[in-house]
């Protein structure tokens, strides 16, 4: 057996944001895997109409990566991602299952667009249909010894 251990971390969560209000619908259901029947409730905001949230990211990121909850009993699901205004990519996932509905999603922002902010504001703009989201988290690809702590305090 051979064992590779980085005694640097490569990810680090530096946000995470929960939604709700108009358009929110807490919903009872399973993610695929290894354990699809244990139940799972989750805040799901579905929307037609662009929303946009504030993270917090390391500076001396490489890289920021969006992780999202969604609910895959309305996809197929698009959306364009923008960062501070300027256009980051289209966040797509083609997958639809109304039985394991929920689901967890990633998208990978330029480094262009995040290197040396401290904060970001992004901004989906649902296309095709509704687009879902649930948690959001935001994770900085960085370089540091374990145990090191990020940029914002995290």
């Amino acid at each position: 057996a051979f064992y590779y251990a980085r005694d640097r971390v490569g990810l680090a969560q530096t946000d995470e944001v929960a939604f709700s209000g108009p358009g929110v619908e807490t919903i009872e259901n399973f993610f695929e895997g290894d354990d699809d029947d244990v139940p799972v409730k989750c805040a799901i905001l579905k929307t037609k109409d662009p929303v946009e949230r504030v993270l917090k990211i390391d500076p001396a990121n490489a890289g920021v990566r969006l992780r999202r909850v969604l609910d895959q009993a309305l996809g197929p699901q698009r959306a364009e991602v923008s960062v501070d205004g300027a256009a980051a990519g289209v966040w797509y996932d083609p997958d639809r299952n109304p039985f394991k509905r929920l689901a967890e999603s990633d998208f990978e922002l330029p480094p262009a667009l995040v290197k040396g902010k401290s904060s970001i504001r992004v901004t989906f703009t649902p296309r095709v249909g509704a687009w879902s989201i649930g948690e959001l988290r935001a994770f900085s690809h960085v370089e540091r010894p374990i145990g090191e702590a990020t940029g914002n305090g995290k």
